[in-house]
């Protein structure tokens, strides 16, 4: 697998350079911008003027392009406070904000209601493997925060828990 680097400026408004507190959970998204490529979200980020990114997104073509390195905090999970979430073995508590214990994925899309390519989701699943060493959970970025993304896993749930899975993580499911 390979990673291309992409990173966003440390110390940016997207990149506050901050390690994570602890590893937690891998939070999917969908971009929410079809038809686009990596690049253009992570520049679309860079250029942004309020807090928005993730530490990796993985295009139709099955690149995956890191803009966070994956020990930092991004900004991608909305800012929860002290939250127990469900999961398949039991609870997980948070004492603050998801970003702070977790690593955001961002997939490209063809259309709005659309799946992913066959390459997205054979990235992701190596991606997923690879990180699995240093986190336990999988979640949408809806399971986090209440907001309709990552779309297919949302409507398509079997396929989230074949990916978690296929690859030893567990789900968190809604609060």
């Amino acid at each position: 697998m390979t990673i291309e680097k992409l990173l966003l400026p440390p110390k940016s408004l997207n990149r506050p350079g901050t390690k994570l507190k602890d590893s937690k959970i891998i939070v999917l998204h969908y971009v929410g911008n079809p038809m686009s490529t990596p690049e253009q979200n992570i520049l679309f980020w860079k250029n942004r003027k309020e807090y928005g990114s993730a530490h990796a997104v993985i295009g139709l073509d099955g690149r995956i392009v890191q803009a966070i390195p994956f020990d930092e905090v991004a900004y991608h999970a909305g800012t929860s406070g002290p939250t127990k979430y469900k999961n398949t073995n039991g609870e997980l508590y948070l004492p603050d904000n998801a970003n702070n214990y977790s690593v955001g994925i961002e997939l490209c899309h063809a259309a709005w209601e659309s799946g992913y390519t066959e390459e997205t989701t054979n990235s992701l699943k190596s991606l997923l493997k690879d990180l699995s060493s240093e986190f336990s959970y999988v979640a949408t970025h809806f399971d986090i925060t209440g907001k309709l993304c990552d779309y297919y896993f949302r409507t398509h749930h079997n396929k989230l828990v074949e990916l978690a899975n296929d690859c030893q993580l567990n789900i968190l499911v809604s609060r």
